[in-house]
């Protein structure tokens, strides 16, 4: 990771304004549909890189701030085009090839539906995805609203967002304000550090962290009310 991060940085700093923006929005864009690249500390960067006067605030905000919903929306897309198989697949025998062997047989759609979501069932758990698409029916548009908040998670949830058949506008509207404030959090931070601007990544994991404990408490404390309940 920090070696991605640093042939980045390496290269924004020998091109030109122009070519700045052009990759920091498509870091944006593209963070969204392959989880690895470490999109919020490059933008971060770009936040660093106001105070020399290279790039304008308002235009990285902005440009971030559009590049991460259409990346949003494209996996959005992606999941609502392979709704059928994806939860087709936690509601058959999951274990015998994902469950996926007949869901469709004929045709060149079909058979990419069937090709993609085999290709995504063996980086994302089937159950979570039902999980997932549970917690989607129940609070709907707050799951993405949270979305750039919840690290690791925004391709998922952008994911079974589209699988789960969320209306498109209203999905866009919160995609849009989820970027617009953590975006602004992280051009913010990079200008405020400064020549400080790498602790973004540090903080950043310990967020992600503490998210994490808390989501899997949450999840525990959901599961055992959930079973009480169920046993009364």
């Amino acid at each position: 990771m920090v070696d991605i991060i640093n042939t980045i940085v390496h290269y924004i700093g020998q091109v030109s304004p122009m070519m700045i923006y052009l990759i920091l929005f498509l870091v944006a864009y593209f963070e969204n549909i392959v989880p690895p690249i470490p999109g919020d500390v490059i933008v971060a960067f770009g936040g660093y890189l106001i105070s020399f006067g290279s790039i304008n605030s308002l235009n990285l905000w902005l440009g971030t701030v559009i590049m991460s919903i259409l990346g949003f929306m494209t996996m959005y897309q992606v999941g609502s085009f392979l709704a059928g198989p994806l939860f087709t697949s936690t509601n058959m025998t999951i274990q015998k090839g994902n469950g996926l062997e007949n869901y469709y047989s004929d045709g060149f759609t079909s058979t990419a539906k069937n090709t993609l979501a085999k290709l995504i069932l063996r980086f994302a758990n089937p159950s979570y995805l039902q999980e997932g698409r549970q917690w989607m029916h129940s609070y709907g548009q707050w799951v993405v609203v949270s979305n750039r908040f919840l690290a690791g998670t925004r391709s998922v949830i952008a994911l079974i967002a589209g699988a789960s058949k969320l209306s498109i506008w209203p999905t866009v509207f919160s995609a849009a304000i989820s970027s617009m404030l953590w975006n602004g959090v992280l051009v913010y931070a990079g200008w405020w550090l400064g020549d400080n601007w790498r602790r973004v990544g540090v903080y950043l994991e310990i967020y992600s962290q503490v998210i994490l404990i808390l989501l899997a408490f949450i999840g525990l404390i959901s599961f055992v009310y959930f079973r009480r309940k169920r046993q009364n």
